[in-house]
């Protein structure tokens, strides 16, 4: 009976590369990546937000991008209601604000990783300060771990 055992011990440990391979492999990409977080605050009555909401977009697409859209209220004012806002992702924003100590909240507005701020429409300057966040000169304080197995995206927040 242990002679069983252990072949058939050792043929699942034989197998256990081919058949979870493939995930493995898909794992250890997505760890090798430093996570950035991208929050887009922007508005339905912003005229300038449709071009940051595109970049945005494209931006899910990427394995160490976790994207976020919040719509912030203080436009709400001018007597068009948007239908997306809440007051919470305004006080987030403004959050971030006092935060870094430069007060300044805008639309498009995007926060990576909470500490940086650019307007959301500059493509180049979005790319660039992402660039400089995966590559680890001001990356999270918190380590965000992102696995990719089959259809399911797992996040790690230690």
């Amino acid at each position: 009976m242990k002679t069983f055992t252990k072949i058939a011990a050792l043929s699942l440990m034989a197998t256990l590369p081919i058949l979870f391979g493939p995930i493995a492999k898909s794992h250890a990409q997505s760890e090798s990546k430093p996570a950035v977080v991208v929050e887009l605050f922007t508005s339905q009555g912003c005229s300038s937000c449709p071009p940051a909401d595109r970049l945005l977009s494209e931006l899910v697409g990427q394995d160490n991008i976790i994207a976020l859209t919040e719509a912030v209220d203080y436009w709400d004012y001018l007597g068009w209601k948007d239908a997306n806002a809440r007051h919470e992702h305004t006080e987030r924003q403004q959050n971030y604000a006092r935060a870094r100590g430069d007060r300044r909240v805008y639309t498009p507005q995007m926060v990576l990783n909470g500490r940086v701020h650019v307007v959301g429409s500059r493509r180049q300057e979005v790319t660039r300060q992402i660039g400089r966040l995966a590559g680890g000169s001001a990356g999270l304080d918190i380590p965000i771990t992102l696995k990719v197995a089959d259809d399911s995206l797992m996040i790690d927040v230690a």
